[in-house]
């Protein structure tokens, strides 16, 4: 990663230009790059992570313009990376990626909500065959319930010491009225960050499943533990809690 101003950097022959210091859609487009959400705090993190995973079998739910699908695509070469998201509002920019050689290990699915277990077994299993996945980055809804459905389906399909990162989980605990107001859009929704909790939780009570949590501020890390996992297990089987249920707030 070779970065050519405050917010532009290049992997290869590819400029990607970050939303973070404002840049929209059309900016990115207008100079031939790669627009990605993603801060330099963020791509720290998969270069302190993910990078010496060398991942194989990549998933990401939640692809917005596809910048970051090309950024996984040209640092790791993943032999598959499967897209996922409700939605294809990709840029034309990364329309025309995917016409390219490079990009043939990219395979799309855009039109699956990633709350809805079934669609993603389907796709996992169409696209994988069984084999363990080795990275899942959820950057999509932000909320907890459909993260959750994304957890519970996709968890236990990681190889050991495969790596799921959840990011931006700390939405409801940012500062500023947009985030702490009594008009805050997602003032009555469940914080992301109590999965994070409940991770943080079951590294505790089953390393064997989670063996290690990393958080940051702009994203987790969770590692996979040795052990099998069965299919769709509910998050409140990876912890113990006294026998007390865990208060969502």
């Amino acid at each position: 990663m070779e970065w050519q101003s405050s917010d532009t950097f290049k992997i290869k022959d590819y400029l990607f230009q970050s939303s973070h210091f404002g840049a929209e859609r059309k900016d990115a487009e207008a100079i031939g790059a790669f627009w990605i959400m993603k801060n330099p705090e963020l791509l720290a993190l998969y270069y302190d992570w993910v990078v010496p995973l060398a991942p194989q079998n990549v998933v990401e739910i939640g692809v917005a313009g596809g910048g970051a699908a090309a950024l996984l695509m040209e640092w790791f070469q993943p032999a598959k990376l499967c897209l996922v998201d409700i939605e294809d509002v990709t840029t034309p920019n990364f329309k025309n990626y995917l016409k390219t050689e490079t990009a043939k290990n990219i395979h799309c699915f855009l039109d699956v909500d990633q709350s809805n277990k079934t669609r993603l077994e389907q796709v996992m299993k169409s696209e994988f065959l069984g084999e363990k996945l080795d990275l899942v980055i959820d950057d999509a809804s932000h909320l907890y319930e459909p993260a959750l459905a994304t957890f519970e389906t996709l968890f236990p399909k990681l190889r050991p010491n495969g790596v799921y990162i959840i990011e931006d989980w700390g939405w409801s605990h940012w500062p500023g009225d947009y985030w702490q107001g009594a008009e805050a859009p997602w003032r009555n929704r469940v914080g992301l960050s109590n999965l994070v909790f409940q991770c943080i939780m079951a590294s505790a009570s089953k390393p064997s499943w989670i063996s290690k949590v990393v958080s940051t501020q702009a994203g987790v890390v969770v590692f996979r533990g040795p052990d099998e996992i069965p299919d769709q297990s509910p998050i409140e089987h990876y912890y113990l809690n006294r026998g007390k249920k865990f208060t969502l707030d």
